[in-house]
């Protein structure tokens, strides 16, 4: 996080850094879940996709500045465990790149309380293995309204304070799937062109939240991200390390394991990572085929809390959002 952005730079690969996130777990979610259904080939092939995502999810930089020869994986203690490295992303071709401009585009044209799976097929992803899932959200512009509707949840961990001073923006996403006692209900499927969808709706009773993204401007330069999201399984490894980046262990209220990311390159650069193991597991629907009458069960064992900060901020200002100090 070293090259010097924007505000408005900054909350647009935030942005784009989340939604893609969350788009691909889900569908990583979903295929593992599918084993049983004879994909064991697609399911390791999105499993390794997965735990290079671990790596990188953890370490924003990687993501918006580009990434480094090798990442140290270390775990909630901070020791190194692994080293991985980071794989270079697969080319578009120039038949696909308008489909998967179209793809992205439907998806944003789909109301905030309906789910939709989209898919286009083409010679290299035939029978709509280039699928992507949209969830339902909620939208907040209002620190105010998101904790008080994070108040009612009970499967995230909402911060205990949000940073002082005058506000350039405040955008908050919490992302909402069906809770597996609930019912999905088809509300339409066809065809937007060369896309073609299923859309889903639930009742607002059988929504679970999974996952929300905090996007802060702060009008003195400061800018902060959080992201938290319920994971599907319990996973030792807490983060991967960049080049010139160190950790530390920290404390975090009502947490399992938290770690402070120094980058000695920047001092002023500091992330942190923070894990709560979930008393017991939380179950929601999910989609494991084009089928818009297969689903199958997904359950999720912790909650993992990124936070990440940019600009002439105090370091400790990140933990003392969800300590409140």
């Amino acid at each position: 996080m070293n090259k010097k952005i924007s505000a408005d730079e900054f909350r647009e690969s935030l942005d784009r850094y989340a939604s893609d996130l969350k788009a691909n777990l889900l569908l990583a979610q979903s295929i593992i879940a599918s084993e049983a259904e004879g994909e064991g080939k697609m399911k390791r092939k999105w499993i390794k996709s997965l735990v290079l995502a671990l790596a990188m999810i953890l370490t924003l930089g990687t993501v918006a500045y580009g990434v480094t020869s090798m990442f140290r994986i270390v775990n909630w203690q901070g020791e190194v465990t692994s080293t991985v490295a980071p794989e270079e992303p697969q080319g578009v071709s120039e038949n696909e790149e308008p489909l998967i401009g179209s793809l992205l585009r439907y998806k944003d044209t789909v109301p905030d309380d309906e789910m939709v799976r989209a898919w286009f097929d083409s010679e290299d992803y035939p029978n709509g293995e280039n699928s992507t899932d949209k969830q339902a959200e909620k939208h907040f512009r209002c620190a105010e309204d998101f904790l008080d509707y994070m108040s009612g949840v009970t499967t995230l961990t909402a911060p205990a304070r949000f940073p002082e001073g005058e506000y350039e923006y405040f955008d908050a996403v919490v992302t909402l799937v069906c809770k597996d006692t609930g019912k999905l209900e088809v509300v339409a499927s066809g065809d937007a062109g060369p896309i073609h969808y299923i859309r889903y709706r639930m009742d607002e009773a059988d929504a679970l939240p999974l996952q929300y993204n905090v996007n802060i401007g702060m009008k003195d330069g400061r800018n902060y991200s959080i992201q938290s999201l319920l994971w599907y399984e319990e996973l030792p490894d807490a983060t991967g390390l960049n080049e010139g980046e160190t950790v530390e262990q920290a404390e975090a209220r009502g947490m399992d394991g938290a770690l402070l990311i120094r980058n000695h390159l920047n001092d002023s650069d500091r992330d942190v990572v923070m894990v709560r193991k979930l008393k017991e597991p939380v179950a929601c629907k999910g989609l494991i085929s084009l089928d818009p009458y297969e689903e199958a069960t997904m359950k999720f064992y912790e909650e993992r809390i990124w936070i990440w900060g940019f600009g002439n901020y105090d370091p400790a200002e990140l933990l003392k959002m969800f300590n409140g100090d």
